[in-house]
């Protein structure tokens, strides 16, 4: 991947339309691609060399092609695609012209150049910064589904991340863990109760101890809260109960 800092100018662009009348492969391809990431932006130049005949042309222009799909028709060098997506694309340029030929409209048109790949990177200085508080709804429970997590706090980041896989992770003093999403309004704020224990974990008796992470992850890489451990106690309901306590 070639990347350059000239200035380049997006040029009168237009979607590409479908070509009507006879479709003829007789003009050479631009070549020497070049592309240039700034932000949210690819900017592409290319040259390109006339034949020493060409048709005359009623209209004229390059098409480029993304590889999503997207296309454009510009008349000039260069195309600026603004306002592009996080992630990976793929141009390829042709060029396409029109002319008529006893009275038939001909549509000239090139091979396409060789693709050229940009990678675009949003703007995010770090990765979330995770608030996380964490309360068992009961201290003393004497059946496992009753037993479960208040989980309570925010994931803030710098302007320009996106928020991705807010997860909850809960790991037993037995060795038994689990995971799950963790639901983040458009504030990154969370508040939600959830199971302590899965049906297919070992049950703990008497004095035992959960301890509670939450995560996440953005375009700067992944982020996990400080680890809360939480101590409570399963009830023997066949125990004599000696004191008001127990009930």
């Amino acid at each position: 991947m070639i990347f350059f800092s000239i200035p380049v100018s997006a040029g009168l662009k237009a979607p590409a339309k479908t070509i009507q009348g006879k479709l003829v492969n007789d003009l050479p391809a631009p070549f020497n691609v070049q592309a240039v990431i700034k932000n949210r932006s690819v900017a592409l130049q290319w040259e390109w060399q006339p034949p020493e005949q060409q048709p005359l042309f009623t209209d004229f222009g390059y098409e480029i092609l993304r590889q999503d799909g997207i296309n454009n028709v510009v008349t000039g060098l260069s195309f600026v695609d603004l306002h592009v997506e996080y992630g990976t694309y793929t141009y390829k340029i042709r060029v396409r012209g029109s002319s008529k030929e006893h009275g038939q409209r001909l549509n000239h048109v090139s091979s396409w150049s060789e693709p050229v790949e940009a990678i675009v990177r949003v703007a995010c200085e770090g990765v979330p910064r995770i608030e996380l508080k964490v309360e068992p709804t009961q201290k003393l429970y004497n059946a496992i589904p009753s037993l479960r997590m208040h989980l309570s706090g925010r994931m803030t980041q710098s302007e320009g991340c996106s928020l991705k896989n807010p997860m909850y992770k809960i790991d037993a003093e037995t060795g038994s863990s689990h995971t799950g999403t963790l639901q983040v309004d458009s504030q990154g704020r969370f508040n939600e109760s959830v199971d302590a224990i899965g049906p297919e974990d070992e049950v703990p008796s008497g004095d035992t101890s959960f301890t509670v992470s939450v995560s996440a992850e953005n375009e700067a890489g992944p982020a996990t809260s400080n680890a809360y451990t939480v101590g409570v106690h399963l009830q023997n309901k066949f125990a004599p109960k000696n004191s008001a306590s127990d009930y």
